[in-house]
């Protein structure tokens, strides 16, 4: 799909014209739709053209600041290291955290050398910034929460213990929750990624109709309507629900899930698909399919 294509259908579920599936602000939708197209184009090499849309991103959305790995390897690419330390700089004061990526040599090789100087002389003062607006109480909480999940299946596989520890998680995440609301990036930085995966957990079958999802989802909901969250948050429940139902997938969340079995891949048929893709903030079905290497002619679409 061309690119002016897409900017059409970003200015049409703006406007409100895509079906939403959770209220959402209109800020947020759009950050998160320059964000998918500068992913995509990050993706194609065509990096100066992606920086000008991650600029716009963290311009409208200050939240997005804390996954700004892509924005800096984009910038490194294009041999812009000065805007590559402003990216760090401001991902760091959102709880960014480099050491995650020590894997990136790119990353790793600007931040050896004298052009990261100016990042590296402020780092503390960034992480100072950060420690005084982020939930310290619950960052901790929920990185023991993590950990006991990697603990129950660290050469385990899944068993009653595993079970034992994802329901008990699950409780400790909803009484958290519902003393001081959704968890999110302001708060965690990029602890908040924990979070879904201790939900991923309780994925359906289970989802949405268990008690502590019933208590859990409008915390979610009320968070999406607020910006504090992606619009795309439950996108992954709802195929999985519909995978385990055998209804088409209404938003193609899973091709990276089931990019070793595509045939499992039933989506709904692609202009249904590509609209409420565009409505919680994803980009076409097109462009997820190059990133995971599938080839959409190997997969059941319904029909229109």
């Amino acid at each position: 799909m061309k690119h002016h294509c897409f900017r059409v259908a970003l200015l049409a579920a703006c406007a409100g014209i895509a079906p939403l599936l959770h209220a959402q602000p209109e800020w947020k939708l759009r950050a998160s739709l320059l964000n998918a197209e500068a992913l995509h184009l990050a993706a194609l090499g065509e990096h100066r053209k992606a920086l000008v849309l991650f600029q716009q991103v963290f311009e409208l959305d200050a939240t997005a600041r804390t996954h700004c790995f892509d924005a800096v390897s984009s910038a490194l690419a294009s041999g812009d290291t000065a805007l590559a330390n402003t990216f760090l700089r401001m991902g760091v004061q959102h709880g960014f955290d480099p050491a995650r990526f020590a894997g990136a040599s790119d990353l790793r090789t600007h931040l050896q050398s004298p052009a990261s100087l100016s990042f590296r002389n402020g780092w503390q003062h960034d992480r100072d910034v950060f420690a005084s607006r982020c939930d310290s109480a619950m960052i901790k909480a929920i990185e023991a929460m993590h950990e006991a999940d990697q603990a129950a299946r660290r050469g385990k596989g899944y068993t009653e213990e595993t079970w034992r520890v994802d329901s008990l998680n699950f409780e400790k995440l909803l009484a958290r929750t519902e003393k001081h609301g959704f968890p999110t990036e302001h708060a965690l930085g990029l602890s908040v990624g924990s979070v879904h995966l201790l939900l991923w957990h309780h994925r359906p079958p289970v989802y949405p109709h268990s008690t502590q999802w019933q208590r859990m989802l409008p915390y979610i909901r009320a968070a999406i309507a607020a910006g504090d969250v992606s619009p795309s948050y439950l996108c992954m429940f709802e195929d999985m629900a519909a995978f385990e139902e055998g209804r088409p997938q209404p938003y193609g969340t899973l091709l990276f899930y089931f990019n070793q079995q595509p045939d499992l891949l039933h989506l709904t048929d692609r202009e249904t698909l590509n609209r409420d893709r565009t409505s919680v903030g994803l980009g076409p079905i097109e462009w997820s399919a190059q990133e995971a290497g599938i080839d959409l002619a190997t997969v059941r679409f319904a029909e229109p």
